[in-house]
């Protein structure tokens, strides 16, 4: 089996859980992304391939990545291919339509709602056509979250699998600070729309607090330039993007995980990111955008504030309790214990399964 994506293969998890599940089922795995210098080393036990588009953002790079991708899937032996996510599904579809071997696919996100697509109409019904010629002829699919499977068979009638983007079980551990500084981490990518800002912004308010954030993006160096202009670099660390056991171990260290989203386009609203799951599994409390998916959680489990303002004072004076009342932070201790205990992958994976047999893959 093929799993093929265009993000980074080392620190893909979703990725990883899904190749560890379908390999201790019997199946031979290759996973297939793109590449480029900044790749952090990671020992991996599958097949890898890694593909050089030549170019590495925009038009050029999914049409050079897609090209590469059809031509490496049309002359190797697969029993079936895995698309991940619509910017890799053209060439997936095209080498399985002529091979005739099984198709399978996982949208990460609701890819036509990205931000980075709200002002740009012409490419973003670029692929939605790509998207609505390809996507009803697909019979195994799945999504991360039940309001974007719902959006799906509202505009296309298909039916997805939710299958969440939940980490593995990890039993509750007490690290050994490296700082007593009350901290507050953000895990993702550095990419518009994702709050990142607004948190910078609070920090004047909480000048005894520190702020980690642990990714990278195209963003990276306007959140840099912001954090100089405000004065902030005593309390602002840039982690850089870890490998996932590196992650957690700096994520267990904090006392408050943001996912804080913003409402730019229909992606980010519809949203379940792996970042809150992470912040589950490390026993953190969590403060999020109060977006339907992600309210939904944090509410029925009690493990953590959602906001719909994003105006600093706002926020600082939400972090402000969530870092120092004790009280508080007793309670969403008990209920992330909870949390971890079934919003876990080892119960989510049967749902992985149960779409590959009945592609008859298992």
């Amino acid at each position: 089996i093929a799993l093929a994506v265009t993000n980074d293969l080392a620190t893909d998890q979703r990725l990883h859980r899904i190749a560890h599940t379908l390999s201790e089922n019997g199946l031979r795995i290759t996973l297939i992304g793109r590449w480029h210098k900044n790749i952090p080393k990671a020992e991996l036990p599958f097949r890898v391939v890694h593909l050089n588009p030549i170019f590495q953002q925009g038009f050029l790079f999914y049409a050079f990545f897609n090209i590469r991708l059809f031509f490496y899937l049309l002359f190797h032996r697969f029993d079936a291919v895995t698309a991940n996510d619509l910017d890799t599904l053209t060439a997936c579809y095209l080498a399985c339509r002529i091979k005739r071997i099984p198709l399978l696919y996982d949208s990460h996100e609701y890819f036509t709602g990205l931000p980075e697509l709200v002002d740009r109409p012409f490419v973003r019904n670029v692929w939605k056509l790509i998207e609505r010629m390809i996507l009803p002829r697909i019979r195994f699919s799945s999504t991360v979250c039940r309001p974007v499977a719902e959006l799906y068979f509202q505009q296309y009638g298909v039916r997805m699998e939710v299958i969440r983007n939940i980490p593995w079980y990890r039993p509750s551990v007490t690290a050994e600070r490296e700082s007593k500084v009350r901290t507050i981490i953000y895990q993702g990518s550095i990419n518009v729309g994702r709050g990142i800002e607004n948190v910078i912004r609070a920090l004047p308010f909480l000048p005894e607090v520190r702020f980690i954030i642990a990714g990278d993006g195209y963003q990276r160096h306007e959140i840099e330039q912001l954090v100089q202009a405000e004065g902030l670099a005593r309390q602002v660390q840039f982690a850089g993007r870890l490998l996932p056991d590196e992650l957690y171990w700096q994520t267990i260290q904090a006392d408050v995980g943001v996912s804080l989203e913003e409402r730019i386009g229909d992606n980010y609203y519809f949203a379940l990111p792996n970042k809150l799951f992470d912040y589950i599994q490390a026993r953190i409390p969590v403060l999020v955008s109060a977006f339907p998916a992600m309210k939904e959680i944090v509410d029925s489990y009690g493990i953590g504030v959602t906001t719909e303002s994003q105006a600093p004072e706002h926020l600082a004076s939400l972090l402000q309790q969530m870092l120092y009342n004790e009280a508080l932070r007793h309670e969403w201790k008990v209920n992330l214990e909870k949390a971890a205990q079934d919003l876990c992958w080892e119960k989510e994976r049967e749902k992985l399964l149960n779409l590959y047999r009945q592609a008859r893959l298992i």
